[in-house]
């Protein structure tokens, strides 16, 4: 009974859709020719003026210390987002440390395997670093 119900309901709801979409496609329609409109209009002349010139006063690419400079400013632009964000600095590190560690702990156990004792302590320093460096920045992350 149910599913005679829902099939018994399900053709107007199609017919009330696609009226639906049919009066969604005729507005959008109506503002396509409208934007038409605007652009042949006063609209699309007051962009395209005949004075506006074509190439700019001033060449900025020709004057040599233009470069220098913004490459100056980018720069400083990023010491500043690195001093005033220590969390990057924390982030970098913490993505950096895992490679460092890897390196620390296989040198420190081929010195180990070799003969050489102090070689263990390197391997356990870096694990234990590492996972320092990890807690830190996940209660960074926290923050």
């Amino acid at each position: 009974m149910f599913l005679n119900r829902m099939l018994a309901a399900a053709p107007t709801e199609i017919e009330k859709m696609l009226l639906e979409q049919q009066e969604t496609l005729r507005k959008l329609a109506e503002i396509k020719v409208n934007v038409e409109k605007l652009k042949s209009g006063s609209i699309g002349q007051m962009y395209d003026a005949p004075n506006t010139l074509k190439t700019p006063i001033f060449d900025m690419g020709s004057i040599s210390w233009v470069a220098k400079a913004e490459s100056f400013f980018n720069a400083t632009d990023k010491a500043i987002n690195w001093l005033t964000h220590p969390v990057l600095i924390i982030n970098s590190v913490a993505g950096i440390s895992f490679y460092i560690a890897v390196a620390v702990g296989l040198t420190g156990l081929i010195f180990y395997i070799v003969g050489i004792k102090k070689g263990m302590k390197y391997t356990v320093g870096s694990v234990i670093g590492y996972s320092l460096i990890q807690i830190v920045n996940y209660g960074v992350s926290l923050l």
